[in-house]
């Protein structure tokens, strides 16, 4: 467990502003169930499935990244926020060219329009999400390409 800790401790100093909190057995249920899991491991049916490690996985050397927050509106929100630009020149310019149709509020980011309401950027998964609800939720709809652009940005 040390060499998890050490190594665990080494990616968090190199993550600014980072919050380690502990939190209570009663209030961590997935902690609970695997200790559960654990105890009762000889008496399991054959419709839980584990892998048991034989070596610390530590040791495989190879670590991948879960998520990334990184999207198109990240230079934006980076440019808004702290002021920084892309060191190519050419595309630093873009990007206040681009910016002033942008603003944040709350941390979000908008985008100004002319002939539009103010629209919300969204994520790429939140916008997968917005395109599934509109073609098979319950907004469900077969329409042409100009009147579904309506109805997202309504």
């Amino acid at each position: 467990m040390a060499k998890y800790q050490a190594l665990v401790q080494s990616y968090l100093a190199s993550i600014p502003n980072h919050q380690v909190l502990q939190i209570c057995r009663e209030e961590n249920e997935e902690a609970d169930i695997l200790l559960k899991l654990v105890r009762i491991s000889s008496d399991l049916d054959c419709s839980v499935y584990f892998e048991e490690l034989h070596k610390p996985f530590i040791d495989s050397g190879e670590v991948l990244e879960i998520e990334s927050n990184r999207n198109w509106m990240t230079p934006f929100i980076n440019y808004l926020e702290k002021g920084e630009l892309p060191k190519d020149k050419g595309k630093a310019q873009r990007l206040k060219a681009k910016a002033a149709k942008f603003f944040l509020e709350e941390g979000l980011l908008y985008r100004r329009t002319f002939s539009s309401p103010i629209l919300k950027c969204v994520r790429p998964e939140e916008a997968k999400y917005c395109l599934a609800e509109v073609h098979e939720g319950i907004y469900e709809d077969h329409m042409t390409t100009k009147a579904l652009a309506h109805k997202i940005i309504r």
